[in-house]
């Protein structure tokens, strides 16, 4: 799927490690953020420094899997366009359902996308294992 690169298996898989970590610690930092956007929480307090925080990570992070891609060759484009593509879709859902009095249930679609990184770097994981496993 995403063409990870079984050349140096050890290295691709640290930067997998890293990949996943970075978007599960932006996760984190996100679900609050997503919670006061509908306002179902109030935001005043952490706002700031949770929404820096979690814009920063992004950035790490669509950084890092965009060099894996395109500099280091350790995974095809298809896995920054996931995971920085996830992050845009997600945008634009909650630009959407933001209207009037949206209903707490549309905040379902967009906690699956906020796993499709976390997915993605699972899949790129295991498709790494797997493509280890059958060279041996």
């Amino acid at each position: 799927m995403f063409d990870v690169s079984t050349a140096d298996p050890a290295r691709t898989k640290r930067f997998l490690k890293i990949v996943g970590v970075l978007a599960l610690i932006d996760v984190f930092t996100l679900v609050p953020l997503l919670l006061g956007y509908l306002e179902v929480i109030d935001t005043d307090s952490f706002v700031g420094p949770l929404g820096g925080t979690h814009g920063t990570l992004f950035l790490v992070l669509a950084a890092l899997v965009a060099w894996g891609a395109f500099v280091a060759g350790l995974w095809s484009w298809r896995f920054p366009a996931t995971v920085i593509g996830s992050n845009l879709v997600l945008f634009g859902l909650l630009q959407a359902i933001k209207g009037d009095d949206p209903p707490l249930l549309l905040a379902i679609p967009a906690a699956i996308l906020i796993a499709i990184p976390l997915t993605a770097d699972y899949l790129a994981t295991k498709e790494l294992e797997d493509g280890a496993g059958r060279r041996a």
